[in-house]
């Protein structure tokens, strides 16, 4: 039995063809190991891939698509652009526009519909919770700001964020990698909020991650924190990418009725091709 695998590059959060954050979405379909994805996964040298282990089908039920998401470093419970640009693809490569991701650790629902921009990923986003990061202070005096306690969203990601006062601010934002590497385990999101949306920055030793172009699973904390002094905003616009010219937009949504989050954004078809493992 052959053990190439289909592999489609999505552009997910794009605003424009070609550009997004890029994935790669692998159907190898189980064949391939879970060290063999690892080794995939870094010589790609993308944020992350996603795998596609099976698609099951009831005559009653919407499909449930059992995926696998690494980053550089490694396995990943949860992350946001590997799944836009998956629920992208699943309907290029198998005409499925709605249903459910499992990961392993978290299942979702998905739909894939059009729009007069574009093809739009929808995911329903389990809802986060915050706690205090135990080494806020630490991390204030490494940048220099005020010293105060910061959040933690533990998303599969565990996503730290530090508002700054202004896009200026967040664009001379250095994050000091280094130094940034003594601290395990997170995803240090740098943003500013202004009229026309928030702006976001994310930095991540941990996940094998300089600079992220687009971080879908900090949205919905993102828009958590803003709703935290302002209950009425519902929607958020998140650009990132400040100095990387990476032509990303994101959607967050709160719909209070259904107590549901909403991660959304448009994606475009890169390339596809065959891969061994």
């Amino acid at each position: 039995m052959s053990r190439s695998a289909y592999v489609h590059m999505v552009g997910a959060f794009s605003t424009h063809e070609g550009q997004g954050n890029p994935v790669y979405v692998v159907y190898d379909m189980g064949n391939w190991e879970a060290d063999e994805r690892q080794k995939f996964t870094s010589f790609a040298n993308l944020s992350e891939c996603v795998f596609v282990q099976s698609v099951k089908r009831t005559s009653i039920d919407e499909p449930t698509v059992e995926i696998q998401i690494f980053n550089p470093n490694g396995a990943m419970k949860f992350a946001g652009h590997p799944i836009i640009g998956a629920i992208r693809s699943l309907y290029d490569k198998l005409g499925i526009d709605s249903g459910v991701i499992n990961t392993g650790s978290v299942t979702a629902a998905f739909r894939s519909k059009d729009s007069v921009d574009g093809r739009i990923s929808e995911l329903e986003v389990p809802d986060p919770q915050s706690s205090i990061y135990d080494r806020s202070f630490d991390l204030c005096d490494l940048y220099g700001v005020t010293a105060r306690a910061l959040p933690i969203y533990n998303c599969g990601p565990r996503h730290v964020l530090l508002r700054m006062p202004d896009n200026r601010s967040l664009a001379s934002f250095d994050p000091q990698w280094e130094r940034l590497k003594t601290f395990n385990d997170i995803a240090l999101n740098v943003y500013s909020v202004g009229a026309t949306g928030v702006e976001n920055r994310m930095f991540s030793p941990s996940y094998g991650v300089y600079e992220d172009r687009a971080t879908g699973s900090a949205v919905i904390p993102l828009l958590k924190e803003i709703r935290k002094t302002n209950s009425s905003i519902e929607t958020i616009r998140v650009t990132q990418g400040t100095n990387r010219k990476a032509g990303v937009l994101m959607y967050g949504r709160y719909l209070p009725q259904q107590e549901k989050y909403i991660l959304s954004g448009l994606t475009n078809s890169v390339m596809a091709g065959e891969a061994l493992p």
